[in-house]
């Protein structure tokens, strides 16, 4: 009846199967009369009889030429890494269109030596194969055919499968987004059932809407559909497990709807609300912050003068002025702050960020009053307070702000690379001005561009 099924199936999905040779043909030809399948591999040693064997299985199953392969190493346990790559070999044979063309592969152990089902049994976890083998009884030392049946255990993959889910756990935790969407996602395609691919799935949506932000593109497009599809693929692990712990699940709809706000493109006047500005800064501050987890500290720097510059230019919106046709805005000025900048001689130019700071400050800004100098230098250049951009010493003696660090960095206008230091100080010192002047707006905003942190129970079902 069991080979029947088989049959009928085989009738609608192609299958494989792989098997190791021992001594016995017995259980390797009830394995595959029992599976019934469109190819198989054999893997066997080197020994006389285990290719005696070999032939004995060919005979009694009638497998021509095109529906098998077969591999062979040598007969000892130092041969497990040979064995394992040529089990790899014949997947990769059975799973591609010119060869085996089958869509599902099984392996069966139960023959062969016991380092050879050690051998199967790793790479069947890694591939996530379904694994058999042929239970069969020995009454007086004889094999009793009358005995043998074939038991099923499953997916190899499903039963170490958590080691990975914990690993992409891991991996999302430390903002590794990329690669936790991978193993979520290889995750998914090897899970049984339907509640655990969904839930890698999930993840799988969640790490890559992420990763996605981490490239800045919810500011090219809207984001927000790849988190609704985490969402509801969540959604539905919550619907058939009340009790898991749905976090995941809330940061997902957050980040939904965050994703949505931070995408403007139409106008560029709605771009430049203050709040939506602050709301954008945290979000380079956060994505500096990952990049100095990861040592990319010029990264890191190079987004934090960005969300630098960011404020200047919201702050200059403000007084009606756009930093990339200032002059173009002094009619709205108070007279008093036009003949200001007009005695200071401020290019025509689009303003950079030093510029941006220095008009705000002779306007009388008071967020320029709390972050430059009240006095110039003599060249009319903006100085700007320790107490906002302190130095950090570097070598030779050299004592650099982030500002200065940022310049002469490769990413900007020198070849000098950024350190730890300097980021970490760097953006504690842009953290500490954002709370200075905006710090409802600022902690709101965190926490709504928050990833989530998965907790060990959310990715083990």
């Amino acid at each position: 009846m069991l080979r029947r099924l088989r049959q009928f199936r085989g009738k609608f999905m192609k299958t494989g199967l792989i098997v190791t040779v021992g001594t016995s043909w017995e259980p390797v030809a009830f394995g595959i009369q029992e599976r019934a399948p469109d190819a198989v591999g054999f893997l066997l040693t080197d020994s006389p009889e285990c290719m005696a064997t070999f032939a004995t299985v060919l005979e009694k199953t009638g497998l021509g030429p095109i529906a098998y392969r077969d591999r062979m190493v040598k007969d000892s346990p130092d041969a497990i890494g040979a064995l394992i790559g040529h089990f790899y070999d014949l997947h990769a044979w059975l799973r591609d269109p010119a060869g085996g063309a089958v869509e599902h592969v099984a392996c069966d152990p139960t023959a062969g030596r016991k380092w050879m089902s050690a051998g199967l049994s790793m790479i069947a976890s890694r591939l996530g194969l379904d694994m058999f083998y042929v239970d069969v009884r020995y009454p007086g030392g004889k094999l009793d055919p009358s005995s043998m049946k074939s038991v099923p255990l499953g997916n190899a993959y499903e039963q170490t499968g958590f080691l990975d889910a914990l690993h992409a756990r891991d991996l999302f935790n430390d903002g590794l987004f990329a690669e936790a969407r991978k193993l979520f996602g290889r995750l998914a395609s090897t899970a049984s059932g339907t509640l655990r691919p969904a839930l890698y799935e999930g993840f799988a949506h969640l790490s890559e809407g992420l990763h996605r932000m981490d490239l800045f593109e919810h500011y090219a497009r809207d984001l927000s559909p790849v988190f609704k599809e985490a969402c509801r693929k969540l959604e539905a692990v919550k619907e058939e497990r009340p009790a898991w712990n749905d976090e995941p699940l809330k940061a997902g709809l957050r980040l939904a709807e965050s994703v949505r706000d931070l995408y403007a493109p139409a106008n560029p006047e709605e771009q430049r609300p203050l709040n939506l500005v602050i709301f954008r800064c945290a979000d380079l501050v956060s994505n500096a912050e990952r990049r100095i987890r990861r040592g990319r500290y010029d990264d890191a720097v190079a987004r934090l003068y960005r969300c630098f510059e960011a404020l200047a230019q919201a702050k200059l919106h403000e007084y009606g002025l756009d930093a990339t046709h200032p002059q173009a805005g002094y009619a709205r000025l108070a007279e008093e702050q036009r003949q200001r900048l007009l005695a200071a001689g401020l290019p025509s130019s689009p303003w950079a960020l030093d510029t941006g700071w220095k008009a705000l400050y002779l306007m009388g800004d008071p967020w320029a009053r709390e972050i430059v100098v009240a006095k110039l230098n003599e060249g009319g250049r903006v100085i700007y307070k320790k107490s906002v951009f302190g130095a950090v010493p570097g070598e030779a003696g050299q004592s650099r702000t982030g500002l200065e660090a940022r310049n002469r960095s490769i990413l900007a206008h020198g070849w000098e690379p950024i350190g730890e230091a300097m980021a970490q100080r760097f953006h504690a010192e842009m953290e500490s001005l954002l709370r200075k002047v905006a710090a409802d707006t600022y902690t709101d905003s965190l926490q709504r561009l928050a990833p989530p942190m998965l907790a060990r129970e959310c990715v083990l079902l």
